[in-house]
């Protein structure tokens, strides 16, 4: 079954209707070439074909809503309440002529907000060619027909990203390889047989339950405790899988922090933010201490400007005193009297607005002799209080300037102690080991965490155990019962041994099919790769894990060029899909980006011999289409597409052929 055409009709970046046809009558041309710059459709042809076949999206960098799938344009040229159909359809050739077509499609209603739509409908549907050939018969369970085709677990295999193959061994995912090579191998019947048989162990326990009432509970009880058994023994397994990588990954950033003298970066770290803490705090003395120092300079500049005057006032206060050179002893209040009665001091008579009455006026206005002695010695006190304030402001102005040395002495011992940390950290990534060791913390919770979930799974998994032990000493006492259950007993054993029988013979398929996937995985690889002899042994381990080692570290599954993981990938990929069965075309999406020239030679002339007899299309940009990749698969190619962006009208071009 090979891939002739696919139709896109308004999907992503393919507006209107495009088709693209792929010439499936060459035998001996295998390759189609569909090559396109990056965010010309490379990708967006892929997720198409997967879209058609299960409904959705598989190779985005992100899961964007459905909506978003629904071209651009499309949207824009709609006017409101307008419809808008996006469809993709799959035509499948045999060596006789179209032999299948399937199609998924969905109509959008245009909302009167820009850009907003609804979905209104979705169509999924196929039609095939009739038994005699002469025309076209609806698929009357398509999604039967398509997991009976190309199943969507197995998609993988068929449907590739290149520069995505390397997760298939770089993470943990060694029981959904077990399960992809069952699925491949077919060993879906097997399961199967064991399944019946199970069941046919229950209707022979069910049985039993006329001889004994408590017997089908019992055993159902045992039945629902292997269940959990299997459930958890599965959980415990994969958590000591990935509890031994995080251990590896802490042994790598113990032994780079070791390398990176962790501890003594830290402790610079640590010194570096206790001396800028430090700083800040001085800082903030330097100018709460500035404050008070100009308050200081401001008071005493007037004292010390007013100084003189307040010692000649002073000694002219002393002069007064110690001379007794006060004003006249006379109160003004006689004088008043004096003036009331129109007397003189001598006693003689007076006239109204003589020059004697002036004179008594003038000195009734005289402050008194007790007033004067007052004011001289409050004067004479304070005057030495503000000149000793001055003496005390001066040495408190030394004081702060002296502090205020002490803080910037500091200040430059600090600095200096910064430099000297900046000079022993300029050739350390100061963040980079903060990030590992970061890291490391959370490694290690992970590690705790992982292994008390193991504890509590052993504790379960005992639990279980004593617990199955129990029903199954009850089951043992019941089968003793009576000649007649114990041939259903015996009918129920051989059950239980085919059972045990039939899982040997899956596990004895599923080791040899692990043994041939080896050997043609690591045949392959050497083909593919151009330092292949330089990898010592590929192997597939028994719980499923890839490894692959070399002749001067070993192991190295976690340590593989990008180029190696590619080729690697692509060795393993074609090792399970040459062992799958299913007749169904292999799309690869840049199936040599990101290697050197070497590779992509001997990839281009040994992948399409691999895949022999298999319609492979490989999905390319013009970078991964070299002139050396070009001549050597020249010989096999079938058909080539060219995808182009046109800038005029924002659509993709298809043009075939050229160079």
């Amino acid at each position: 079954m090979k891939l002739s055409k696919v139709i896109i009709e308004n999907y992503r970046g393919f507006y209107g209707k495009n088709e693209i046809e792929f010439d499936t009558n060459k035998k001996t041309k295998n390759i189609n070439l569909l090559i396109a710059r990056n965010d010309t459709g490379k990708t967006t042809f892929l997720n198409a074909i997967y879209w058609c076949l299960y409904g959705e999206e598989q190779f985005s960098s992100s899961k964007n809503s459905d909506k978003k799938i629904l071209s651009n344009k499309k949207i824009m040229e709609t006017s409101p309440d307008g419809k808008m159909k996006l469809s993709v359809t799959l035509v499948f050739n045999d060596e006789k002529g179209p032999k299948y077509e399937i199609t998924r499609q969905r109509v959008f209603k245009r909302g009167s907000e820009e850009l907003k739509f609804t979905q209104q409908e979705e169509k999924f549907f196929g039609m095939q060619m009739n038994s005699k050939g002469t025309g076209f018969e609806d698929i009357e369970y398509i999604n039967d027909f398509i997991a009976s085709k190309i199943p969507q677990g197995i998609s993988s295999f068929f449907l590739l990203d290149g520069e995505q193959l390397k997760a298939i061994f770089v993470s943990e995912i060694n029981y959904k390889i077990r399960d992809s090579i069952e699925r491949v191998a077919n060993i879906g019947a097997i399961n199967g047989l064991i399944d019946n048989l199970k069941d046919l162990d229950r209707k022979y326990s069910g049985m039993k339950s006329g001889i004994d009432p408590n017997f089908a509970a019992i055993q159902k009880n045992i039945d629902d405790l292997e269940v959990q058994q299997e459930d958890k023994e599965k959980k415990r397994n994969e958590n000591m899988k990935e509890t031994e990588n995080l251990k590896k990954q802490l042994s790598e950033l113990i032994d780079f922090l070791q390398n990176h003298n962790e501890s003594m970066i830290n402790q610079y770290a640590s010194n570096e933010k206790r001396i800028r803490e430090e700083n800040e705090k001085i800082d903030e003395n330097i100018k709460e201490v500035e404050g008070e120092l100009n308050k200081l300079v401001v008071d005493s500049y007037i004292l010390a400007n007013s100084k003189k005057s307040l010692n000649d006032t002073l000694k002219k206060f002393e002069e007064i005193m110690k001379g007794g050179d006060f004003p006249p002893a006379f109160d003004p209040a006689h004088v008043l009297q004096l003036l009331k009665r129109k007397e003189c001091i001598c006693g003689g008579k007076i006239k109204k607005g003589s020059e004697e009455e002036k004179r008594l006026q003038k000195l009734a206005d005289v402050k008194s002799f007790k007033e004067y002695v007052k004011i001289i010695s409050q004067g004479a006190a304070w005057i030495p209080k503000e000149i000793e304030s001055l003496n005390e402001n001066i040495q408190e102005i030394a004081k702060k300037r002296e502090k205020l040395s002490e803080f910037e002495s500091q200040l430059q011992k600090n600095n200096k102690e910064l430099e000297e940390i900046k000079q022993n950290l300029k050739d350390s990534d100061v963040d980079e080991i903060k990030d590992k060791a970061n890291e490391k913390e959370i490694i290690e919770r992970a590690i705790m965490k992982n292994e008390r979930e193991m504890v509590s799974l052993e504790r379960d998994l005992e639990d279980i155990n004593l617990v199955k032990k129990d029903y199954e000493r009850e089951i043992t006492n019941i089968k003793i019962k009576g000649q007649k259950e114990q041939i259903i007993i015996k009918k129920s054993e051989k059950c239980k041994q085919l059972i045990d029988y039939a899982k040997e013979i899956k596990e004895e398929i599923m080791r040899r099919i692990k043994e041939k996937i080896q050997d043609a995985t690591a045949k392959n690889f050497i083909e593919l790769h151009w330092k292949a002899d330089d990898y010592e042994k590929v192997t597939i381990s028994d719980d499923f894990s890839l490894s692959i080692k070399d002749k001067y570290k070993g192991e190295i599954i976690n340590e593989l060029s990008q180029g190696a993981a590619l080729c690697f990938g692509l060795a393993f990929m074609t090792a399970l899909r040459n062992y799958s069965g299913y007749d169904v075309p292999i799309i690869i999406d840049s199936p040599v980006g990101k290697i050197d020239e070497g590779n992509r030679e001997k990839i281009a002339k040994n992948l399409p011999i691999q895949l022999k007899g298999n319609q492979v299309i490989f999905l390319v940009t013009s970078s991964e289409y070299t002139s050396v990749f070009k001549e050597t698969l020249k010989d096999k190619i079938s058909t080539k597409v060219n995808l182009t962006y046109n800038k005029k009208t924002g659509e993709i071009d298809i043009k075939y052929g050229g160079n």
